[in-house]
C-alpha cells in the first residue's frame, strides 16, 4: 500500500532514505519538492536535462549509457 512504500522509504519527514533528487541530482528530498534549477546527467550543468542537452560529446555519452542500460534515450520534442 501506500502508507507501507511511504513508511518504508522515509524517515517520517517527507524526505527519502537514500538516493537522490531526479530533478537536481541533490540528496534529501524528492523531485516534486525540489525548488533547484534541473541538473543535466550528461554534461553535469544546471538549466537543463539530458534530453535537452547541447553538448553533443556529453549527450552522445548520456544516450550510450541509457542504451547499455537497456533503457531508449528520449529527446525533449518526446516529452512536450
Amino acid at each position: 500500500t501506500a502508507a507501507t512504500r511511504t513508511n518504508s522509504t522515509t524517515s517520517g519527514t517527507g524526505k527519502p532514505n537514500s538516493g537522490v533528487c531526479f530533478h537536481c541530482g541533490q540528496p534529501g528530498h524528492w523531485a516534486t519538492a525540489c525548488l533547484n534549477e534541473p541538473k543535466c546527467f550528461a554534461c553535469h550543468q544546471t538549466g537543463h536535462y539530458a534530453r535537452a542537452c547541447t553538448d553533443a560529446d556529453a549527450k552522445a555519452r548520456n544516450d550510450a549509457y541509457l542504451e547499455q542500460r537497456g533503457q531508449k534515450p528520449r529527446t525533449a520534442a518526446e516529452n512536450e
